[in-house]
């Protein structure tokens, strides 16, 4: 499984995030502060936004309480060393007019 993340200010650079509740805390973690406008989707869908490096929304809520933020806050805190994400960075030709809604 691989995540898709987008920028709203952005939707021509693709991120393609490694699939591992791990990787994506890392993502998150390593965001600035400034980039405050990132749509994180899993299978197609909608599944994150973000607010710099903190989570505004979330679908999955179970997830979000028991996977995701266990392995989040401690990156965040400095608990934890942040590993090195494992993405790919990617431009497209076409913008996301499903993502601009």
């Amino acid at each position: 499984m691989k995540y898709t993340a987008y920028r709203k200010s952005d939707p021509y650079t693709l991120y393609e995030i490694e699939g591992t509740t791990k990787n994506l805390a890392a993502f998150i973690a390593t965001r600035s502060p400034f980039e405050n406008d990132f749509y994180i989707f899993r299978d197609g869908r909608l599944f994150l936004t973000l607010v710099g490096f903190f989570i505004d929304r979330a679908v999955d809520k179970d997830f979000l309480a028991y996977e995701l933020l266990p392995v989040l806050v401690p990156m965040q805190q400095g608990e934890v060393p942040t590993p090195t994400v494992k993405m790919t960075k990617k431009f497209v030709n076409k913008q996301r007019e499903d993502f601009l809604l």
